[in-house]
């Protein structure tokens, strides 16, 4: 999927526990990773390369999103197993949304588009520094 196990775990969360969808995803991690490097995306090569913060954020949530809906179907045949975390597949007794949905978002999708085309023009969000103990 081109991502690293920390980006994973960070859409996993916001997907999962904090139930965000494209949009609302967006918008907290591009907070949350600024001033971040994010590894490259395999879905925009090239010329369509995301450049800036934004672009590369926004890049993530669709590669992530579009990748969890075209595997999506293969959650329901999984066993009941251990899980360590919130947002880990389950036994799928209490999650009632379909399993066969588009893996196009264009809607959402497009307003992430928006935002991103607006922010453009304004000054980058300041960056967050670390707390040491």
């Amino acid at each position: 999927m081109g991502m690293s196990y920390d980006e994973l775990g960070d859409l996993g969360y916001c997907r999962k526990v904090e139930k965000c969808g494209p949009l609302s995803c967006f918008l907290k991690l591009r907070t949350r990773w600024a001033g971040r490097e994010l590894t490259p995306s395999i879905r925009a090569k090239g010329d369509k390369a995301p450049k800036t913060h934004d672009e590369q954020v926004a890049q993530k949530v669709k590669d992530f999103y579009f990748y969890n809906a075209i595997n999506r179907h293969k959650m329901t045949t999984l066993t009941p197993s251990y899980h360590a975390e919130n947002y880990s597949p389950d036994d799928n007794r209490f999650d009632l949304r379909p399993f066969l949905q588009p893996a196009s978002f264009d809607e959402q999708f497009a307003a992430i588009d928006k935002i991103v085309k607006e922010a453009s023009t304004l000054p980058p969000p300041p960056v967050k520094k670390q707390r040491t103990a």
